[in-house]
């Protein structure tokens, strides 16, 4: 029993030992596929060679390489390395188909590499173009949830279960803004109603009596100057300033 122990102890550390080996390749290559230029010469023909064959597909490599450490990391984890070394050979493969048929049509390059031209005419002549890109990014997909043990089945069903519980929720809280918009309203409206009516409402002056219009002073009576009016100049006499009376005048009858 304490063989059996410490031997299962020594295959312990050992695969943590690999998985952190794993992990750190799989920096070391991410590094070279991302910034060839400062990843020295090793770098650079490692960044040649992937790129050469399998194109942008290359990216998925580091990937693997992260997942198989964690698969070492973990007790729990049930790794099958023959099925997983399978599932990712076939991502790789139909990746770089993926992005082969992809480039070609939109671009009118060659993103797939070596393994992607070889593979882009089998699939195009298959299933033409848009249906290829299609059937290639579904198997892609597929196969990275056999690889990560996921259900897609589940995902799509739980995806369109939180759907429809947000769109329920966001029809309750629509009719409860109209809710709270039409009681805020109400009121409004009620309280414009009595305005209206009291101002509808309000008394009429009422005429006093005779005898208490006498009893009420008089108010008194503003008078206003008048300006006199200017009247206007006499005209001058023409006989003004000394001047003679013609002789027919100045004789006064005997």
């Amino acid at each position: 029993m304490y063989f059996r122990v410490r031997t299962k102890s020594k295959n312990s550390a050992g695969e943590q030992i690999k998985g952190l080996l794993f992990i750190i390749a799989a920096f070391l290559l991410g590094y070279a596929l991302v910034m060839p230029a400062q990843a020295g010469a090793l770098g650079q023909a490692l960044h040649k060679i992937s790129f050469l064959l399998f194109g942008q597909a290359a990216h998925l490599i580091p990937l693997f390489l992260v997942w198989a450490g964690v698969v070492l990391l973990k007790p729990s984890a049930q790794a099958h390395w023959r099925l997983d070394t399978i599932f990712c050979v076939l991502i790789l493969l139909t990746a770089s188909a993926f992005f082969s048929i992809a480039g070609t049509l939109f671009y009118k390059l060659n993103y797939g590499g070596w393994i992607g031209l070889k593979l882009n005419p089998f699939f195009r002549r298959l299933f033409g173009q848009y249906l290829a890109i299609i059937i290639t990014l579904g198997l892609s997909a597929y196969l990275s949830s056999l690889l990560l043990r996921i259900s897609l089945r589940k995902l799509l069903v739980q995806g369109w279960h939180r759907l429809i519980d947000d769109y329920e929720e966001w029809q309750k809280a629509r009719q409860e803004l109209r809710k709270t918009i039409q009681s805020k309203a109400k009121p409004a409206l009620h309280s414009d109603e009595k305005s209206a009516g009291a101002i509808k409402q309000e008394p009429k002056p009422t005429a006093l009596p005779p005898a208490a219009r006498a009893s009420q002073p008089e108010s008194p009576k503003i008078i206003q100057k008048q300006t006199p009016q200017a009247q206007p100049a006499a005209a001058p006499s023409p006989f003004a300033k000394g001047e003679k009376l013609p002789e027919k005048q100045q004789k006064v009858p005997q």
